[in-house]
């Protein structure tokens, strides 16, 4: 209770210092557009990054632009972030991605689509592999907590993907196009339509892809393969102060998994998901109130873990596991504005339930005869439901300095039933915590900033981690239903510098959490299954700290050259010891030509990705040697309708290992793959 009133002080202060202030500013001195631009600037509540906001952002931000997403189309989401400094993944294959920032990943990253939370958290962690990153439009990233804005999950930062057509300024040209790749002989059709009635647009997308295993210069990666469709359909409409988004996204696949050399067939099979998403935006003609936004959301997941293993000449042994989740989520956020303060406030809550079962059974090699038998699943009936508000102040003190302070309160609740048909339940805990943040952003010349953050951070641990217990791919997971949330602290400051010609950014950051959850080795063995144990458990403390730098040199208005670096170390306080699964350094070089020539355009994009060696690594995990690895990315444009992509990957067909790869087996890292698409846009 005392802490919900502090934070109410908070609020009330904030609140009183910018009605003081307004009582001292000349009303004639603010224009409208002045109000909307400050409005606009507000790029850490809405996790809505333009490049043009970048540079005087009071955060370490990224931002990664349809353009750069038309001319290298990913086909996996490590290979949309690969570029982006202090941003990498964790991957288990092209399928099962986890966004890594800054050294953290899983629940520590809150991962959200067109401006709300994504429902991804499954046994093994944080996966996204729900979106096609053939539907992303552009991606927002904050690096650094977010927690006081963002709540629970956004103690390592925030990824935002919108989507094509999520938005008037998120909708392309009508396309189809036809995608092909030389090292997974997969292909892929892909549309998107879009349609104008007055105040009234709709849009279509759907896309089809059926890639095989990956192919790499050690040899096929076995069950690599994803095959499946996709759609995002939606409508946007805008009337006088009011404006209304509704989007529905689905999905249905199957997606190898590729961690067990020896597996006949494991992966996620029939996996489905679907999202209802609505906005509704309102904006009054009010001298002080600019208005409101409300951001709500359903979502469910259907996930099949399927696991077939050799048994004996006659029969194979299937394992599969069922995980369904369903989550309902909302956010609202209004601004005041008060001569040079900008006043945000605003609630969000959720909801999640999931539920699981297990099937095995012996498969019959020459009739695919397979009877299994229904038996609990790795996780009890349970549900997690909570709510946050939060109250952030930005002022003005002079044409230099800017600052800001902001405070959240979050309470959450994790509950699973008494059932005698598994492991844990009979449990119910909740978290409740308080937050706060402050910082600075000065402007030492029009070409230089720096900027100071500083602030606590929170995150509650999520169902999986709790009451999870069982098999999982290549190990027996085993959850802790008393974890104690994380709380964690946080510094990050950075100067930018930018001329006609050259753009500088530097950012340093040190992020200690306590009560740090980690899924830790044992060492043990399960004596039913044959697989290593592993446990959630909390750690005492840990520290991370690192940074990244980039320079973007134009040499013309044609041609630029990029270099970026990123850097973390992470450890254990109490044993000084290094943590799992942390980033190498990683540095990329990029060369970026445009031009139009006989009315054709073009863009060429030539990449060194490298990674360096990593040895500082955790008890019962390896070193990892470096490498590098050359990309080429082109784009033609022939006339109006017509469009070429041509790239080359790994260009010198390098053997590699990423050292956030889960598959330790073999060099996992694609080949030499040549990759056409071809577009009809009208």
């Amino acid at each position: 209770m005392k802490k919900i009133i502090y934070f109410c002080i908070i609020c009330l202060l904030s609140v009183s210092f910018s009605f003081a202030n307004k009582l001292n500013e000349n009303k004639g001195k603010k224009e409208n557009k002045n109000k909307n631009q400050k409005v606009e600037e507000t790029i850490v509540v809405t996790c809505d990054i333009k490049q043009e906001k970048v540079f005087k952002a009071e955060k370490s931000v990224n931002y990664i632009d349809f353009k750069d997403l038309k001319l290298t189309a990913p086909s996996s989401l490590s290979n949309v972030f690969e570029r982006t400094a202090g941003v990498t993944s964790s991957s288990t294959g092209n399928s099962s991605v986890r966004p890594v920032v800054r050294g953290l990943y899983d629940e520590r990253v809150l991962m959200m689509v067109n401006g709300i939370r994504q429902e991804e958290q499954f046994g093994g962690g944080n996966h996204t592999y729900s979106i096609a990153p053939e539907f992303i439009n552009s991606v927002s990233v904050l690096k650094g907590s977010s927690s006081v804005t963002f709540g629970s999950d956004a103690i390592g930062g925030v990824i935002n993907m919108f989507l094509n057509g999520y938005g008037e300024d998120r909708i392309p040209s009508n396309f189809f196009s036809a995608f092909y790749q030389t090292a997974t002989n997969g292909n892929k059709q892909h549309f998107f339509y879009s349609k104008n009635f007055n105040d009234l647009s709709v849009y279509f997308e759907g896309l089809n892809k059926d890639m095989g295993n990956i192919t790499t210069p050690d040899g096929t990666l076995r069950n690599s393969y994803a095959k499946g469709y996709f759609y995002n359909t939606g409508l946007n409409y805008s009337k006088d102060k009011w404006s209304y988004k509704l989007n529905f996204y689905g999905m249905q696949a199957d997606l190898g998994i590729p961690v067990n050399p020896v597996a006949i067939d494991m992966g996620f099979k029939n996996n489905e998901y679907k999202r209802m998403q609505g906005e509704i935006d309102y904006s009054p003609s009010v001298s002080n109130w600019t208005g409101v936004k409300i951001i709500f959301a359903n979502q469910f997941k259907h996930r099949h873990m399927y696991m077939e293993l050799p048994y004996n000449n006659q029969f194979s042994r299937v394992n599969e596991i069922f995980l369904n989740k369903t989550s309902r989520n909302v956010r609202i956020f209004s601004d005041f504005l008060f001569g040079s303060n900008l006043l945000t406030v605003g609630f969000d809550g959720f909801r999640e339930e999931a539920w699981s079962y297990k099937r095995k059974g012996l498969k019959s090699l020459e009739t695919s005869e397979y009877n299994p038998q229904t038996i609990p699943g790795v996780i009890p009936p349970s549900k997690r439901y909570g709510w946050g508000i939060f109250a952030r102040e930005e002022h003005d003190f002079n044409e230099k300095l800017s600052g800001f302070l902001a405070a959240r309160y979050d309470w959450i609740k994790a509950d699973a039933k008494d059932n005698s048909d598994y492991y844990y339940s009979g449990v119910t805990d909740t978290d409740k915590k308080s937050n706060f943040s402050t910082g600075f952003l000065y402007q030492l010349t029009n070409n230089q900033v720096f900027y100071l953050n500083a602030g606590t951070s929170f995150r509650s641990p999520s169902l999986l981690e709790r009451f999870f217990y069982g098999a999982h791919q290549d190990s027996v997971n085993i959850g802790n239903p008393h974890l104690n949330p994380e709380r964690g602290k946080s510094v990050d400051l950075g100067y930018r510098f930018k001329r006609e010609k050259v753009d500088f950014s530097i950012g340093v950051f040190r992020t200690a959490i306590d009560n740090f959850i980690e899924l830790a080795n044992t060492g043990e063995i399960d004596s039913n299954s044959g697989l290593e144990i592993w446990k959630w458990l909390n750690l005492s403390k840990v520290v991370l700290k690192g940074g990244e730098f980039e320079v973007h040199y134009h040499f013309t208005d044609s041609l630029s050259y990029k270099i970026n670096l990123s850097y973390v170390i992470a450890k254990d306080v109490h044993t000084d010891s290094y943590l799992y699964e942390i980033p190498p350094v990683i540095i990329n070089n990029i060369l970026d030509y445009s031009g139009e020539r006989d009315g054709i355009k073009y863009n060429f994009k030539f990449v060194a990705h490298s990674e360096c060696r990593q040895d500082r690594v955790a008890q019962f995990e390896k070193p990892t040697p470096g490498f590098t690895v050359y990309n080429f990315y082109s784009d033609f444009m022939f006339s109006k309708h017509l469009r070429f992509n041509l790239s080359v990957t790994n260009i010198t067909d390098k053997s590699y290992h990423s050292h956030l790869s889960r598959i330790r087996y073999m060099n996992e890292g694609m080949g030499r793959s040549f990759n056409f698409e071809l577009s009809y846009v009208f």
